[in-house]
């Protein structure tokens, strides 16, 4: 074969190549469209995409991450919204707080005693405590996200609320009107737990603790709380170095008690064998013969 034939061959096996590889692209594009998915240009490389897209939410290889959904394999941290991990106060719990972006509500809200809490999102007047409100206000994200705002109802402290005492209980209401909340109405009285009112969930809370505490035994010293109770510390030495007593503390009393025994004991003389106690001392014993029998010793 001559060779402009063999290269007139060959161009037109390199056309039929490309066009084979643009059906091929278009063919998988469809696949891809009726699956739901986006196809990505073959130029960009969609492992490091992590650009707010015109919906905002950020592009990460073939699937949409970051629109707040708890979804963490997108970059997009322009957003803090429910169920996304960075943000630790759940929806319906009033959290201590700096700014929104600690808050799933994205709002942190000042309370009349200067306390910041997450607002506690809402739907209408029934979802809020009696002293406060259902009302939309303004999210305060930071800069580190991009200080966007938005109206979202949370509950907020009612101005005009006007308190009628009623009997407290765990609601996080000042109900008798005394100026605190809850107070003491969780006291179990066990010195071993700590006890809180939870208002969210409107139940006492009592946690163990490891306090110290008093087991009520004066003769053991450095009692201390474990599993909600008092447990024993070591026992009271009472020693008053006397062979001759027996020590113990009186638990009525929390005193040392030497009381006289009838052990054995030494008087120190080694001419007397049998020493005995008595009336709390060494008494002798009977003396030791040396008589060995030899009239000239």
């Amino acid at each position: 074969m001559r060779p402009s034939t063999l290269a007139a061959a060959g161009a037109s096996m390199s056309a039929c190549n490309r066009l084979a590889s643009s059906l091929l692209l278009v063919l998988l594009s469809a696949a891809l469209l009726s699956l739901g998915c986006e196809a990505v240009p073959p130029d960009v490389d969609s492992s490091a995409n992590g650009q707010l897209g015109p919906d905002g939410s950020g592009n990460a290889g073939l699937g949409n991450a970051g629109q707040g959904k708890g979804d963490t394999t997108g970059t997009d941290a322009g957003t803090t919204s429910a169920g996304d991990a960075g943000a630790p106060c759940p929806s319906g719990t009033p959290c201590a707080c700096t700014t929104g972006a600690d808050c799933e509500s994205k709002v942190c809200l000042t309370q009349p005693n200067g306390a910041k809490t997450c607002g506690v999102p809402c739907k209408a007047q029934k979802d809020c405590r009696e002293d406060q409100k259902c009302e939309f206000v303004e999210t305060n994200l930071p800069a580190s996200h991009g200080n966007k705002t938005e109206k979202v109802k949370v509950c907020v402290a009612d101005p005009n609320y006007k308190c009628k005492p009623k009997p407290e209980k765990c609601d996080g209401v000042d109900n008798d009107c005394n100026g605190l909340t809850d107070d003491g109405l969780c006291d179990d009285g066990n010195p071993c737990t700590t006890d809180a009112c939870d208002a969210a969930a409107k139940a006492c809370v009592h946690a163990a603790n490891t306090a110290a505490c008093d087991d009520a035994n004066p003769c053991t010293a450095g009692d201390h709380c474990a599993d909600g109770a008092c447990t024993a510390g070591a026992p009271k030495v009472c020693d008053d170095g006397n062979p001759c007593t027996t020590d113990s503390c009186n638990e009525a009393t929390g005193t040392c008690v030497s009381a006289p025994n009838s052990a054995p004991c030494d008087d120190g003389d080694a001419c007397t064998a049998g020493d005995t106690c008595g009336n709390g001392a060494c008494v002798s014993g009977a003396g030791v013969g040396c008589d060995d029998g030899n009239s000239c010793t």
